[in-house]
């Protein structure tokens, strides 16, 4: 399935399945380009999503859905490939963040 959301010709909005699920695909600023990906369960769940920020083509937050609500989310702020901020939930409510001078992978 796809979707052409502003209707100038080209798809903002399609949809690849797998055995457990599904991935939505979203061109959320319409310059041709997946700015959005959405990952859900069998079941229609949503798992997690991954997110360009800045509309750089670069995917460099990732939010981890707990029971449909944010549990965890995971930032590459400096774009050199590893996650240096992460966002803690609960109950989908922010409760701190945590800047890691490493990265992790």
């Amino acid at each position: 399935m796809i979707r052409d959301l502003n209707e100038d010709g080209i798809d903002d909005l399609s949809y690849e399945f797998t055995l457990d699920g599904y991935y939505e695909f979203v061109d959320a600023n319409f310059d041709g380009v997946v700015d959005q990906t959405h990952k859900y369960d069998d079941k229609g769940v949503l798992i997690s999503s991954k997110y360009d920020d800045d509309f750089d083509g670069v995917l460099e937050t990732k939010v981890v859905y707990q029971f449909t609500v944010p549990y965890r989310t995971y930032v590459d702020t400096n774009k050199n490939g590893l996650i240096d901020l992460v966002f803690f939930y609960e109950s989908g409510v922010l409760n701190h963040s945590e800047q890691l001078e490493t990265g992790m992978s």
